[in-house]
């Protein structure tokens, strides 16, 4: 079966399989919405007798790569009916949306796994962690009980503050791999059915905020992002203010976030599990921005391998004055090149793992001198993604 653009025309059909294969069901008016929506997918599917038996949508995002966007195809909504699943359909719609990825520009795929093994053999790989805390009613004491001369502006559920996207943006260009968020989708997807909490600087300058939830004696902290301590201290402060109305908190951090460092009592139930993936899906267009930091002269050589995406392999040439795929490499000279994985590339580039580590597990194949010559041109940087699609 071939691989073709279902039209948007096709939206009863498409949100059909959906509803089927993730078993929810929409209101005419959630419907109404998501058709709204349709018109941002590209919408890659299968079908057989004259039915749609398998999908996928390719959403356009730009992600932060050292403080600059890049352009992202984000997947979602990969879907088949039963009676259609186990004959590959879900492996041709990928490898499909790869090269159309590709052709849209689009240099890093994301997406959120329903196996992580099942989409690591196409090149995904792990880039971000959820760290989950589950704290108590006692545990609600402030880091410090010196009032801080700032202030805290809450916003009601779902109501936005630019100031939000401030915080955010500054957060989000230090870090790899987040989101750029546009407005609409901070009102679409990101303060659906949350409130939200701004600290203040004395001079007004927002510093933190965090996105959040109360009900039934719970508080669930969806995002709490800090741009400098003083934020981070009143913050936890406004949390524990909440000690008569909870009995239980709930709070999603990145794993970089000293605050459990900070408590009276860190010794809480805390969850780590992987989040979201990603792949570089062209390479040679990849490293061509990407900001290596190269001191020396001398150049080094990469061999990728990536047999679902055929275009990215080969030997890549990285040196002060030019990034370039080599061509017509011989067995000899492929020998001497450190071996990659697009899944390792994709990881090491983007910060989730060190040169030194994926060598270790044997995810880098190659002389250890070059293997510490690569960690040096490669910036260190932290993944994190509090969103999803």
């Amino acid at each position: 079966m071939d691989v073709i653009k279902v039209s948007h025309d096709q939206w009863q059909e498409i949100f059909q399989l959906s509803m089927y294969a993730f078993q929810y069901d929409l209101s005419d008016k959630e419907l109404e919405e998501k058709r709204h929506n349709l018109k941002e997918h590209q919408i890659l599917g299968i079908y057989e007798n004259n039915q749609l038996a398998a999908k996928l949508h390719i959403r356009p995002f730009q992600v932060y790569q050292r403080s600059e966007p890049i352009k992202m195809g984000g997947i979602a909504s990969v879907s088949t009916y039963p009676e259609y699943r186990r004959r590959g359909y879900v492996k041709q719609l990928l490898l499909a949306s790869l090269e159309e990825m590709r052709k849209n520009g689009q240099l890093l795929s994301m997406l959120h796994p329903f196996s992580i093994s099942f989409y690591r053999k196409f090149g995904y790989e792990i880039f971000s962690e959820n760290i989950r805390v589950q704290m108590k009613q006692a545990d609600l004491i402030p880091i410090n009980s010196d009032k801080i001369g700032g202030k805290i502006i809450r916003l009601r559920k779902e109501q936005f503050h630019e100031a939000l996207h401030d915080i955010y943006d500054a957060f989000a260009q230090s870090h790899s791999g987040m989101l750029v968020r546009s407005k609409e989708w901070w009102q679409k997807s990101v303060l659906k059915n949350v409130a939200a909490a701004i600290y203040f600087g004395e001079k007004g300058e927002p510093l933190g905020y965090l996105l959040y939830d109360v009900k039934e004696r719970r508080m669930e902290v969806k995002e709490f992002i800090i741009l400098q301590h003083e934020a981070r201290t009143e913050l936890w402060r406004f949390v524990c203010q909440h000690d008569s109305m909870i009995d239980t908190l709930t709070m999603n951090i990145n794993k970089d976030e000293p605050l459990l460092y900070t408590l009276k009592n860190p010794q809480v139930k805390t969850e780590l599990t992987p989040y979201f993936m990603t792949r570089i899906v062209d390479v040679e267009a990849y490293l061509l921005q990407y900001p290596f930091q190269i001191q020396s002269d001398d150049s080094l050589q990469l061999h990728i391998e990536d047999p679902y995406a055929p275009w990215n392999e080969g030997v890549y040439e990285i040196s002060r004055q030019s990034i370039k795929k080599v061509r017509n490499v011989s067995e000899q000279q492929r020998e001497k090149c450190l071996t990659l994985t697009i899944n390792a590339l994709t990881a090491l580039l983007l910060g989730y793992q060190t040169a030194q580590q994926l060598s270790d597990i044997g995810e880098i194949l190659g002389p250890i001198e070059q293997v510490l010559e690569l960690a040096g041109i490669v910036p260190k940087q932290s993944t994190y993604f509090p969103d999803f699609f």
